[in-house]
């Protein structure tokens, strides 16, 4: 029998890679959904959940463009630029976790 944590992790590592559903729009609520039937004590459901839930995803899209310190203010609001701002903030809570 596997621990809440346990399907809880699980349920959010099977959705790492995967994009956004409504054919790219700015949308995945799959890590919600976990926390949710979590919450709501149906631990059950969730892994059967994700796997479901990740046909209407798309793959997660690849970075093309870096963000730096410099030239961050011309990306924001930019949709076609989220796998930018998404390696941004990883790299910048990776530096904070060495300090």
């Amino acid at each position: 029998m596997s621990s809440v944590k346990d399907v809880y992790l699980e349920g959010l590592e099977r959705l790492v890679g995967r994009g956004c559903e409504f054919d790219g729009v700015f949308s995945n609520h799959g890590p919600m959904a976990v926390d949710a039937l979590i919450a709501c004590n149906e631990t059950a459901a969730v892994v059967p959940w994700v796997v479901t839930y990740r046909e209407f995803l798309g793959e997660a899209p690849q970075s093309s463009n870096r963000i730096v310190e410099s030239d961050w203010r011309e990306a924001i609001g930019n949709f076609a630029r989220v796998a930018d701002w998404t390696e941004f903030f990883r790299q910048h809570v990776i530096l904070e976790k060495q300090l």
